[in-house]
């Protein structure tokens, strides 16, 4: 019974760790959405990609684009019952709209 419940815990943590996408472990941005453009290209209608796309404009300072990203990720969230990437499309957004707004201050 023990052997059951921790093999069954190894699934539910290897599942988890599978969720992870090879945009994510690429350390340069730039290099990152090049990646993402492309595969955004052959699914225009993966909300994950364009999230994915606004979250990596952050770290490379391009806040209006990582604002229309969003739009585009917002856009097909809402029609869709996943709660959680349109949390992270939202604070995405906000953060750039946050650094857009005080880039002149």
């Amino acid at each position: 019974m023990r052997r059951l419940l921790y093999l069954l815990l190894f699934i539910a943590v290897a599942v988890k760790a599978q969720t992870y996408r090879q945009y994510d472990t690429i350390a340069d941005p730039a290099i990152a959405l090049q990646k993402l453009y492309a595969a955004s290209a052959k699914n225009p209608a993966s909300a994950e990609l364009y999230c994915q796309v606004a979250e990596r404009k952050i770290q490379v300072f391009e806040w209006d684009s990582c604002i229309y990203y969003c739009n585009k990720a917002i856009e097909l969230l809402t029609k869709s019952p996943e709660r959680k990437l349109l949390t992270r499309a939202l604070h995405a957004k906000g953060i750039a709209q946050y650094y857009l707004d005080d880039k002149f201050k």
